[in-house]
């Protein structure tokens, strides 16, 4: 059994983390990549999966069915390691007939191997994640943003999309969160920081970690800049395989 007096963030690549934390091995939404991987030509997560080795309990976590965030390869992984545990969004569809296999919709909760998992929902599809570990509460947002599709959305839907978002972390708020991935993505243009920059605000994470930006790492330190009048902490990522300390 590990033993870690601080939690451990390893970045794969887009929203895909793993977190290291005493006893527990948690993957995010993964869909390519490696721990440690910096050439996303090896996609295999051999090194991933080697490292669950190490690890009584081992949890992965598919936030939705969307293929930046899903890849059927994480279910081969039990063919090595078959005690894993698959929270699954529920609009994926699954046939495989194990008690392991865990699907969620959104304001679900479930505890199991010393883990709290609730669920919230999404401004896309399939949910987003709280997870209370060790009196760590770690927040995964999915596809869960401020959606501010500027020039390719009529007003009304830009006010509609606002207030969906709104009223979503009106749910979240008072979660008291230490760890927050959640999107910063580049293809929002100027808008790209309006979800994380109201998560902040609201919700005062003392850890922030920007995702779902590809290979567009120069969106993670425009971010943090932008973000210095808080207190919480922004990470800057600078590569896939990026190890952050909490």
């Amino acid at each position: 059994m590990k033993t870690m007096a601080k939690p451990i963030i390893n970045y794969i690549h887009h929203s895909g983390f793993a977190l290291e934390l005493a006893d527990h091995f948690i993957i995010f939404d993964y869909y390519k990549g490696d721990i440690g991987e910096e050439d996303l030509l090896i996609t295999s997560g051999d090194k991933i999966l080697k490292k669950m080795m190490d690890y009584k309990n081992v949890f992965v976590m598919v936030s939705h069915g969307h293929r930046d965030h899903f890849n059927k390869r994480i279910f081969e992984w039990a063919d090595t390691r078959p005690d894993i545990n698959y929270i699954i969004s529920h609009d994926i569809e699954l046939d495989l007939g194990s008690t392991r296999y865990h699907q969620l919709k959104p304001y679900e909760e479930l505890q199991i191997k010393g883990v709290k998992i609730k669920t919230f929902g999404s401004t896309d599809i399939g949910v987003s994640f709280l997870l209370e570990i060790q009196g760590i509460r770690v927040f995964h947002a999915g596809d869960l943003n401020w959606w501010h599709w500027a020039g390719e959305a009529s007003d009304e839907e830009l006010l509609e999309a606002e207030r969906l978002f709104k009223h979503e972390v009106s749910r979240i708020e008072k979660a008291n969160i230490d760890i927050m991935f959640f999107p910063v993505d580049p293809r929002l243009g100027q808008y790209y920081y309006l979800g994380g920059d109201y998560m902040i605000d609201r919700l005062r994470p003392r850890l922030f970690v920007p995702m779902h930006f590809a290979n567009d790492f120069y969106i993670t330190s425009e971010f943090a800049k932008k973000m210095s009048q808080y207190q919480s902490k922004c990470v800057t990522i600078e590569k896939n395989g990026q190890v952050i300390e909490y």
